[in-house]
């Protein structure tokens, strides 16, 4: 591969293993990537039957500062520890977040690990969502493969004697959220089209609510006010859906259109409004409980995926993966905030969202883009 900039700079580039006919992996040294600008790229194959390729634009940029009083960090996770995906706040100042076969708990104040990772079961090797009580210190995650859901008390002081009670649910579980008012857990089932409904004190399995018109229900949250459900039926070509679900009753209250590729919702329980990330429409969908109905739809940036709320102030943070930013949203003006830019040390892509906002400081997972798998935490430290 040659790198070209005001001279050509020749890479050695491996075939990768998933495709070796078509795919090749090349790293640019950083030292080439100081000085922001347009670059071409090109594949050069020596003769004899070779030759060069087109060229292909490579921009490097220079991250924009945050705005005054936000700092960027990041914490890396040992590769060996697997990917982090999902996360959740756990007690005040200490995250969950999934990695491929376990739960790693993180301090926020500290900005590091704690202990090593919590071992749940995860019968192929991978998690679905993680969801928590934090004033119970109590989180559920999902084992998609194994058709189960762990319901884990956490000993904060000794975490790999976490006690951890395996619940069977329905097939194919991922998405998951707790209610901390009816001490219940709510799991989508993907492979039966179901909603089960957890008891967290007993730890049993108490009602499966079926989703009538469901085809992907993905993931979930809860109104802790109102015990209503929002569940994401997930759609990447067409729109998405929200069904919205009473889970006293078990009752399928109404399917709202939202947008393509729906992901992760979040729920404002002071307003009674949830909003949904459409990650290929690039905004958000707010929806009026109280009235089932979408609202209005926000534009944001680019692949936008996790949300997270302060339902105090009624503020919505908004990881946006593909522009590599975290926004702020005003669910009361709806006016768009703070952007945080992202792209330096390692912070990047960001995708779930979990936000401590009593100790001011919230923490991103970083996506998977591309062959590279980014094993970063992104923790993001707000204007006190």
């Amino acid at each position: 591969v040659l790198f070209c900039g005001a001279t050509c700079t020749p890479i050695p580039a491996v075939p990768l293993l998933a495709n070796p006919p078509v795919q090749i992996n090349a790293t640019i040294p950083a030292s080439l990537l100081t000085t922001p600008g347009v670059y071409a790229v090109r594949v050069f194959n020596p003769p004899p039957g070779g030759g060069l390729s087109f060229d292909q634009p490579f921009t490097v940029r220079v991250p924009a500062p945050p705005p005054p009083g936000y700092t960027v960090s990041v914490l890396p996770v040992p590769t060996v520890a697997g990917h982090p995906e999902h996360v959740t706040l756990v007690a005040p100042g200490v995250a969950a977040v999934t990695l491929q076969d376990r739960v790693q708990l993180v301090s926020l104040a500290g900005k590091s690990l704690i202990d090593a990772p919590i071992g749940v079961p995860s019968t192929a090797g991978f998690l679905g969502d993680i969801d928590a009580d934090p004033a119970r210190g109590i989180f559920v995650v999902t084992d998609p493969a194994g058709d189960t859901a762990s319901v884990v008390e956490v000993n904060f002081g000794d975490p790999a004697a976490s006690v951890i009670t395996t619940v069977p649910v329905g097939y194919f579980p991922f998405g998951v959220a707790v209610n901390p008012t009816t001490n219940q857990a709510v799991v989508t089932n993907v492979g039966d089209l179901t909603l089960s409904v957890i008891d967290l004190g007993t730890k049993q399995l108490v009602r499966t609510i079926p989703l009538a018109g469901a085809t992907n229900p993905t993931y979930v949250a809860v109104n802790p006010s109102t015990n209503l459900a929002v569940v994401v039926d997930q759609d990447f070509v067409g729109a998405s859906s929200a069904i919205l679900v009473d889970v006293a009753s078990g009752q399928v209250l109404r399917t709202l259109r939202v947008g393509v590729g729906a992901t992760l919702p979040a729920v404002d329980p002071g307003l009674d409004e949830a909003l949904v990330a459409n990650s290929l429409d690039d905004s958000l969908a707010l929806i009026d409980l109280g009235r089932r109905r979408v609202d209005r739809t926000i534009p944001v940036g680019q692949l936008p995926q996790g949300v997270a709320i302060d339902a105090g102030a009624h503020r919505a943070m908004v990881a946006d993966t593909t522009s590599n930013d975290i926004l702020f949203v005003d669910l009361q003006t709806f006016a768009l905030g703070d952007v945080v830019k992202l792209g330096s040390g390692g912070a990047e892509a960001p995708f779930d969202l979990a936000w401590d906002v009593a100790g001011k400081v919230a923490i991103a997972t970083s996506a998977a883009v591309g062959p590279v798998t980014r094993n970063n935490l992104i923790l993001i430290d707000l204007p006190r």
